[in-house]
């Protein structure tokens, strides 16, 4: 489901807030400790161990949020979801601290007060850096910290009280006026960012329509001429750097002319797009390239393949054609009245200086052979084009 930007911008902040849970996770229990180790002789143990194992939960139970809430990101119900689940930790981490700095202050001697006010204040300043992408959170945390040590202090109406729930309070009230354009800012770069994220996706798929529409063949919906020169290129650089094997295979319809005089140039063209369809599919290894190489003729890029492993692979595809059984009853060719195609096939020699040009001339030169032995065949480009024997589909044996 489609996302607003506005509920991207919240899910961001969300997820920001969450990938800062290893610093809470951190920073809790090592306050936790620091309360603990300054309190150990003047409370019992047990409610030491209590407390702590309590704050764990917590924290743990937050972490393990996070990481369910990573595998739901991008689900509008887990946005709402864990946007309440971690104002419910913030709250319930914030009430742990605070339930225990109320303790300390009704139990320990005043003297101690003003440590706990401090230990408090530091508390809640480490821990903004893990609530700054949200107020909300800041607050539900902050508010049962301060609230019950402000209430209490000014409870025992005394001067040093009033003078830490006034400090307490000056606190809390500088902190969210820091915060705020802070978080005002986060929300305005976390905008940016979903925007500019959504302006690159759009300008990549914009450039890989281009890219398809400069190198695809409008009739057939496969690779043009010009991809087919480009990759060629590309191919025998790579076969010549690598001392590998490249095969090149012309295809040519069958008396595709008297099939579009019989037919019509419409139905002609979706032929056309059949025999296309048929060889796109059949290609399937990372490298091989079906294009259009001209008029009817189609041209296959066979990288680490010999001639002998194209020559097979042509006689596949030759019966893939003839079985799609598409009818031709203007063809020449005997004993048929379907669509069969042609072939001629040509591989680099490596013990030859290497050339583009002769590299297609050849497999043009055994696709001209191979009409010339009465098409629906398939040539091997040979030295000599006399000796040259055609070989045929299953489909016609």
């Amino acid at each position: 489901m489609k996302l607003s930007l506005e509920e991207k911008v919240s899910l961001t902040k969300i997820l920001h807030l969450y990938k800062h849970v290893g610093v809470l996770a951190f920073v809790h229990p090592i306050i936790g400790l620091m309360l603990c180790a300054i309190f150990w002789n003047t409370v019992p143990v047990q409610y030491l161990g209590q407390w702590m194992a309590v704050l764990m939960v917590v924290v743990l139970a937050r972490s393990l949020s996070f990481l369910k809430f990573k595998r739901v990101a991008s689900n509008r119900q887990g946005l709402k979801g864990y946007e309440i689940y971690s104002l419910i930790f913030s709250f319930l981490s914030g009430a742990c601290f605070g339930a225990a700095f109320v303790f300390l202050a009704y139990t320990q001697p005043p003297a101690t007060h003003t440590t706990i006010a401090l230990m408090s204040i530091m508390l809640i300043g480490v821990s903004a850096f893990g609530f700054v992408s949200s107020m909300k959170d800041t607050f539900a945390f902050t508010l049962p910290v301060f609230g019950p040590l402000i209430a209490y202090f000014g409870y025992l109406m005394s001067f040093d009280g009033y003078m830490l729930a006034s400090i307490l309070s000056l606190y809390a009230i500088v902190l969210f006026r820091s915060m705020s354009p802070i978080s005002s800012s986060l929300d305005d770069l976390f905008e940016l960012r979903i925007v500019h994220e959504e302006a690159g996706r759009t300008i990549e798929s914009l450039e890989g329509k281009l890219r398809e529409m400069t190198v695809e063949d409008a009739k057939t919906h496969i690779f043009n001429r010009r991809f087919f020169d480009l990759s060629i290129n590309n191919e025998l650089r790579r076969a010549i750097r690598t001392n590998s094997s490249l095969a090149l295979v012309l295809i040519d319809i069958d008396c595709f002319k008297h099939y579009v005089n019989k037919y019509g140039m419409e139905i002609g063209d979706k032929c056309l797009g059949a025999v296309a369809g048929i060889l796109k599919s059949s290609v399937q290894r990372g490298g091989e390239y079906v294009t259009r190489y001209d008029g009817d003729k189609f041209g296959l890029i066979l990288p680490n393949t010999t001639a002998e492993e194209a020559e097979r692979f042509a006689l596949k595809l030759q019966d893939v054609i003839l079985r799609a059984n598409i009818e031709h009853k203007a063809t020449t060719v005997q004993g048929l009245n379907r669509i069969s195609v042609s072939a001629g096939i040509s591989e680099i020699d490596h013990g030859m200086p290497i050339d583009r040009k002769d590299l297609i001339a050849n497999a043009e030169a055994a696709l001209n052979h191979a009409k010339h032995l009465g098409r629906c065949s398939i040539v091997v480009h040979r030295d000599k084009m006399e000796s040259a024997v055609s070989r045929q589909a299953l489909s016609l044996e």
